[in-house]
C-alpha cells in the first residue's frame, strides 16, 4: 500500500507507520507529553473523517459503506458486529430513549449518528449500535467505556476518557481488520482477533490474548502484555513468532514451536513440545515450564527456569539456557544422559561466590581464580563437558555472575 499524504493538521503522535515484518510484531514508543488544545475535538473530528475516507477508500473502486458516531456524551457504548443490512445503527428501541440525545440520518455513504447540542456532556444510558458486516465504523466518544465486538471490516476511532474492550475483530473474514484506535486515558483489552493498524493509550495498559496481525502498540504511561492460550495454537503447522519492545508474554500449548523476543519485559512459555526459542535481550525474566524439543533461552540480565519434560532424553535436540547477569535453575528427568556443557564466571563481589549445585552425577563443579599478572584476581571461572550416558543430546549451561541450580526428578 503505497504512501497516504492528508492535508490536514493532527497530532504527529496519531501518525505511526506499521513495521513490515513478516512476524507478528508489537511495536512500543514512548511519545512527548501530549497537550490538548481546545480545539482538539474538531481536530480529531476532522482527522478522523480524513483518515477513515484515505484508509478505508484507498485501492478500492467502491469505498464500503459506513456507520459514523460522534457522541459527546457520557456512558458505555457497545459497537456490535451483525450480518443483518436492515438492522444498523442505533436500534429502534434506543431510538425512542436517545431521540432528545441523539439524531442519526442514513446518507449515500451509510449512516452517521450525532449528538444534539443541548445534550453535550449529559449521562446516557448504556447504547448498543449495530454494524452490518459490509459496513466501516469511525467513532468518537467523550467518556465511557466502549465495547467492540464481532465486527468484521475497518474500524477507526478516539476515546477522551474509558476503557476499550474488544473482541472478535477480522474473525468473520479471510483477512483482518484494519483498526486505527486510541484513548486518551483508559485501558484497550483485545481477545480472540486478527488485526493490522495501530492501538494507542496515552495513560493505560495494553493487554492481548490471542491477537496476531501486523500492528503497533503504544502506551506512554503503562504496561504491555500478551498471552496466546492452547485454543490458539490449534492446527499450527509452523513457528510463531512474536515480540515487544517492553511487556510481557505468556504463551501455552505451542504445536509446531514459538520464537519470542523482548527487550525488556518477560517471557513465559508452558507446555510446548518443539522449537522454544525465548529471549530477553535487555533485561527480563524467562520460564519454561513443561517444555521439550529444542530449545533455546537467553537473558541479558533476569533469570532463566526451566523444567524439562521427559521427553528431552529421546529427542536428541540440543538445549542451550543462558544468564549474563543472574541465576539459572533447570529441572530435568533422572534417566537424561548425554553432553552437559557448564559455563559459568564471576566478575564481581567476589567476597560473595556465587554457588553452582547439581543433583545429577557429575563430576565436582569447582570454581577456578583467574588473576592478572600482579596477582589480583579478576574472574572466577568453571568450564565443564561431561558425557552422561550414551545419547546425542546435549545442555549448555551458561552463567554469569549468578547462581546454577541442576536438579532432578
Amino acid at each position: 500500500m503505497g504512501a497516504i499524504k492528508i492535508n490536514v493538521k493532527i497530532p504527529l503522535i496519531l501518525l505511526l507507520k506499521r513495521r513490515k515484518t513478516r512476524h507478528n510484531f508489537g511495536e512500543l514508543f514512548t511519545p512527548a507529553p501530549f497537550n490538548r488544545p481546545r480545539n482538539a475535538m474538531r481536530q480529531v473530528s476532522i482527522f478522523l473523517t480524513a483518515l477513515v475516507a484515505a484508509t478505508f477508500s484507498y485501492g478500492q473502486d467502491k469505498p464500503n459503506p459506513q456507520l459514523e458516531v460522534h457522541l459527546q456524551t457520557v456512558g458505555e457504548v457497545t459497537f456490535q458486529g451483525n450480518g443483518r443490512q436492515d438492522e444498523a445503527g442505533i436500534t429502534a428501541e434506543d431510538q425512542q430513549k436517545t431521540k432528545e440525545s441523539l439524531t442519526q440520518w442514513k446518507g449515500p455513504t451509510g449512516i452517521k449518528i450525532m449528538t444534539n447540542p443541548k445534550s453535550n456532556g449529559q449521562e446516557l444510558t448504556p447504547l448498543i449500535f449495530y454494524v452490518p458486516n459490509t459496513y466501516d465504523l469511525a467513532f468518537e466518544v467523550v467518556a465511557g467505556n466502549i465495547t467492540l465486538k464481532n465486527l468484521a471490516r475497518n474500524i477507526a476511532g478516539t476515546l477522551q476518557r474509558g476503557n476499550l474492550q474488544i473482541s472478535g475483530l477480522g474473525t468473520t473474514q479471510t483477512t483482518a481488520s484494519s483498526v486505527r484506535l486510541r484513548t486518551q486515558a483508559g485501558n484497550i483489552n483485545i481477545e480472540k482477533s486478527q488485526i493490522n493498524g495501530s492501538i494507542i493509550t496515552q495513560a493505560g495498559d495494553i493487554n492481548l490474548t490471542d491477537v496476531q496481525g501486523q500492528f503497533s502498540l503504544l502506551t506512554a504511561k503503562g504496561r504491555i502484555a500478551a498471552a496466546f492460550t492452547s485454543g490458539f495454537f490449534e492446527g499450527q503447522k509452523e513457528p510463531f513468532s512474536f515480540g515487544l519492545p517492553a511487556g510481557d508474554i505468556k504463551a501455552t500449548g505451542a504445536r509446531a514451536g514459538l520464537q519470542l523476543e523482548v527487550s525488556r519485559g518477560n517471557i513465559l512459555i508452558q507446555k510446548s513440545l518443539q522449537l522454544i526459542m525465548a529471549t530477553a535481550s535487555q533485561q527480563g525474566d524467562i520460564r519454561l515450564e513443561g517444555v521439550a524439543g529444542q530449545i533455546r533461552a537467553l537473558t541479558a540480565k533476569g533469570s532463566v527456569w526451566a523444567e524439562l519434560l521427559p521427553e528431552v532424553a529421546k529427542q536428541n535436540q540440543p538445549i542451550w539456557l543462558e544468564v549474563n547477569e543472574g541465576d539459572l535453575t533447570v529441572a530435568l528427568p533422572k534417566e537424561w544422559a548425554g553432553v552437559l556443557v557448564i559455563d559459568a564466571s564471576q566478575t564481581r563481589d567476589f567476597e560473595k561466590p556465587f554457588v553452582i549445585e547439581s543433583t545429577l552425577k557429575t563430576d565436582l563443579l569447582v570454581y577456578e581464580d583467574q588473576k592478572a599478572p600482579k596477582g589480583e584476581r579478576v574472574a572466577r571461572t568453571l568450564r565443564s563437558r561431561q558425557v552422561l550416558g550414551e545419547s546425542k543430546s546435549s545442555i549448555v549451561l551458561k552463567v554469569r555472575n549468578g547462581n546454577l541450580s541442576i536438579k532432578t526428578y
